[in-house]
């Protein structure tokens, strides 16, 4: 009976898939858009893209890296902080207006006059 080795896997996964799923199908089986469904669907790219940059970067490799992982995942899911939201607001948002406004928006008016 290893309880560290339990506690070293159990609690990462339990705060980063088996809560963020359970709260990700009770946000969407109630029929209508909100902020939840927002908060989730960026916590699940959030998590496609740490799980496919932790297979390419070998970082379970790092020392104590599920003590990090588990703050990480804790405020990102956390219905206090909801991390994903916020950095869906701060980051993501700004970053795709930027895009939009200097690579999209000339192209589609460039159409538009054309019209």
């Amino acid at each position: 009976f290893d309880l560290l080795g339990i506690l070293f896997e159990w609690v990462p996964f339990f705060t980063a898939f088996l809560y963020p799923a359970l709260k990700t199908f009770n946000s969407w089986s109630n029929g209508n858009f909100d902020v939840l469904k927002t908060q989730w669907i960026v916590y699940w790219l959030i998590a496609a893209i740490y799980i496919y940059l932790k297979a390419i970067l070998f970082l379970d490799y790092i020392p104590l890296i599920w003590v990090v992982e588990t703050l990480v995942a804790v405020w990102l899911v956390h219905p206090k902080f909801l991390g994903a939201l916020y950095l869906h607001a701060v980051v993501i948002d700004k970053v795709f207006a930027e895009i939009i406004e200097e690579k999209v928006a000339p192209k589609f008016k460039a159409i538009l006059g054309k019209i």
